[in-house]
């Protein structure tokens, strides 16, 4: 599946997965999971989403502002690990259209959780592993 998306660490990460080939409908097929699983939610929920296996970008790619984790008032950080130079360029072109700063960037997916597990800990929880 080109285009995954699962809750890890306790309730605490949405990580997702978009790899060569995926289309910017499989994308949107996973916004009613991300909403019910911030819905669901009752502290904030931070997002590594991992494009490592992204090499082009499909059509209408600027969609991705449309993702529930951009407009939910639980949201966290969202995390991109990313793959190539052009991905981040476009990734951060649409961030700053919508006005977004809670993004980070990092070169892979350990540093990441280490990242995301960093914003949890004040929130009082022990996260020992990657569910």
């Amino acid at each position: 599946m080109p285009v995954s998306i699962r809750l890890i660490e306790d309730g605490w990460i949405i990580h997702q997965i978009c790899a060569d080939p995926w289309d910017m409908h499989e994308f949107a097929e996973t916004f009613p999971a991300a909403k019910g699983m911030l819905d669901a939610a009752d502290h904030p929920v931070h997002f590594i989403v991992n494009l490592e296996g992204t090499i082009r970008e499909p059509r209408g790619v600027l969609r991705f502002r449309q993702h529930p984790g951009f407009t939910h008032p639980r949201t966290g950080f969202v995390v991109f690990v990313e793959a190539n130079q052009l991905t981040r360029s476009i990734v951060q072109m649409g961030l700053r259209l919508i006005r977004f700063n809670r993004a980070k960037f990092f070169p892979t997916e350990a540093e990441a959780l280490t990242f995301c597990r960093h914003m949890i800990a004040p929130h009082g929880e022990t996260i020992l592993k990657m569910g």
